[in-house]
């Protein structure tokens, strides 16, 4: 099983959306699958199920934290980690018009009636995490 269909698994078994992205990637944030499905329990729905930035979107802005950021507070560092985001998120917008938890539940409700709609999201999370990965997947997986 790939890590994309283990996140579409985990999410369709009843996780929300950023602990299936969490749990999938724990060895990269360093935590235990519990821990990481603790720690982004609250991130699902659009942060605790407001809608407003899709969960997995933003554990995949933690863990490309972890894989590109820098630990000192130099503006370069941040502008690195801060591109790479942005690109992420522009190619989650290319593919699904948005980043916006609400709009894309509306949208992917639209195809899938089921109460797990937004598997195709993960889907797309998980390969921009896997770019950020790179030849690093070897040291994690």
């Amino acid at each position: 099983m790939t890590r994309k269909e283990r996140a579409v698994s985990l999410y369709k078994s009843g996780y929300n959306c950023a602990q299936a992205i969490a749990i999938t990637y724990a060895p990269v944030l360093e935590l235990t699958e519990e821990a990481a499905a603790a720690m982004f329990s609250g991130f699902g729905g659009g942060m605790g199920g407001q809608h407003i930035v899709c969960g997995a979107v933003s554990v995949m802005t933690a863990i490309m934290g972890k894989l590109l950021g820098v630990s000192d507070s130099s503006p370069a560092g941040k502008n690195k980690i801060y591109t790479r985001v942005r690109e992420a998120c522009k190619t989650m917008k290319e593919a699904h018009g948005t980043i916006v938890c609400r709009d894309l539940l509306i949208e992917a409700k639209k195809t899938d009636p089921s109460p797990k709609p937004c598997s195709k999201y993960l889907e797309t999370v998980c390969d921009e995490i896997e770019v950020a990965l790179g030849n690093k997947a070897d040291i994690y997986f």
